[in-house]
């Protein structure tokens, strides 16, 4: 069972190595693998590099795994669809090879890839996996993720008692999927949601009534002013 996969570029000329963010391309694709036995192997390197060469290292339950990727040619592509399926394709390039070394099955890699494409290739996903009812039963309360090249976007949306939606407002946004909801939940009084990030101790507070009037927020670029109590 593979519990990471991380997307990497290999600067061969200057033995470089620093992360690629792949849109959240790698994510989805792992998501969507079912339990396959890859016997000791749980963690995969895709290394992305200019030299045409396929290069497989082996650390006991590490792997790396060197495949071409011409970067002229994803520069040049005309919109994001087009260059998460540039991204995917290479991606199911490394596993197929890794396939057909360690003898893995097939199929669920090729499943994989396939749901990725059944949703347009867009990686969103509601924390928690759920809608967080308020005591009063009132409403119900949605923090919505979206990742997508070179963007990632956190919603809150408000549903009324009966799930139809409100209103939504984008809470948070940043450049690269770093940052991660930890916690979340609603005031004794239904008046309030709250949820904190992974890492930083501030909380947030979003306002019912304010969600309601669709007030939207006016959102800093500055991470850090982001999270400054």
């Amino acid at each position: 069972m593979i519990k990471n996969l991380s997307i990497r570029v290999y600067n061969y000329e200057h033995n470089d190595k620093f992360q690629f963010y792949d849109g959240g391309i790698s994510d989805m694709y792992l998501k969507n693998l079912n339990n396959i036995d890859t016997g000791v192997v749980k963690y995969i390197n895709i290394y992305f590099t200019k030299v045409d060469h396929l290069k497989i290292i082996e650390d006991e339950s590490f792997l790396d795994i060197n495949v071409y990727f011409d970067f002229d040619f994803f520069e040049k592509l005309l919109n994001n669809f087009q260059k998460k399926k540039y991204i995917i394709e290479k991606i199911q390039d490394a596993f197929m090879s890794l396939c057909d070394k360690f003898n893995w099955e097939k199929s669920e890699f090729v499943n994989s890839f396939s749901i990725c494409f059944s949703k347009n290739l867009n990686h969103e996903w509601r924390f928690k996996n759920k809608l967080f009812i308020s005591p009063n039963k009132q409403y119900y309360f949605e923090l919505l993720c979206k990742v997508d090249i070179s963007t990632f976007e956190i919603y809150e949306i408000l549903y009324d008692s009966k799930k139809n939606e409100l209103s939504r407002r984008i809470c948070f946004k940043d450049k690269v999927h770093v940052f991660s909801i930890e916690k979340a939940y609603w005031d004794e009084n239904s008046l309030f949601f709250y949820y904190k990030f992974k890492g930083p101790s501030k909380i947030f507070i979003a306002k019912i009534e304010d969600l309601v009037n669709n007030v939207q927020y006016n959102l800093t670029e500055d991470i850090s002013l982001f999270f400054k109590k």
